[in-house]
């Protein structure tokens, strides 16, 4: 989709995600709108689900929320575990010789960046995945949210292997993966090592029990009474496309 119509589309897979993301924007009627990624969903308090967009001043056009990530505990559960952003000492005491890996990001593979609710009604709006950008007129005055259990987006980039596998390429290539972890995955990967690999894998996104109670101590580690992931393996796996 291009932002002006359907008749321009972008070769680039970003330039074709942001005129994608203006163009709903664009057609929208709501008060507020909200684009979220097939692997995200918005957490928040079921008695009061738009609390984060109460009393917000009508010079503030963007609500900020923050993401928790997805990991996946060895002993098998019915529900969904998420971390939450930690300080470095907090990294080191939970994954230990693998922690140079995740300090970059406060203990998170993927993005820390905020995904935005954008107030409707403004045409000069260029949108990109994680923040708008108003044309011709600066930064916007924006509303941070921090992360926490109660309200945040919920990131499940933990899929199974054969899928992050496959598109491990990609994400070094468009350099989604930052610092030390990209250069030990990026050598695993050229190396065709797929053992070292799926230990990485494991690191990264898995958690022992022993991890898991120390990052709840922490209050660094939340459970959603549900599965979101067999929903989202339903609906949006690539085996549906």
């Amino acid at each position: 989709m291009n932002s002006k119509g359907l008749d321009e589309v972008p070769s680039g897979h970003n330039a074709r995600q942001n005129n994608a993301c203006t163009f709903g924007y664009n057609a929208a009627k709501e008060d507020w709108a909200l684009h979220l990624n097939t692997d995200e969903f918005l957490h928040v308090p079921l008695d009061n689900p738009i609390a984060c967009l109460r009393d917000v001043p009508a010079d503030v056009l963007a609500v900020r929320l923050r993401p928790a990530e997805l990991v996946l505990l060895e002993k098998p559960s019915d529900y969904d575990f998420y971390r939450l952003p930690m300080n470095k000492h907090q990294v080191r005491a939970v994954h230990n010789e693998f922690a140079a890996n995740f300090i970059r990001r406060l203990g998170f593979f993927g993005h820390l960046d905020r995904k935005s609710f954008i107030r409707g009604g403004q045409r000069d709006f260029n949108l990109k995945p994680y923040w708008p950008e108003l044309s011709g007129y600066g930064p916007i005055e924006f509303k941070d949210v921090a992360a926490k259990r109660e309200q945040c987006i919920l990131h499940h980039n933990a899929e199974p292997f054969e899928d992050w596998h496959r598109k491990l390429q990609y994400l070094l290539g468009a350099s989604s993966i930052l610092g030390m972890l990209r250069g030990l995955l990026k050598e695993q990967f050229e190396a065709g090592d797929e053992p070292e690999l799926r230990d990485s894998y494991n690191k990264i996104f898995g958690l022992t029990i022993e991890q898991a109670s120390q990052m709840s101590e922490m209050g660094s580690l939340f459970v959603v009474p549900a599965r979101l992931s067999r929903f989202a393996d339903t609906y949006f796996s690539l085996d549906t496309e």
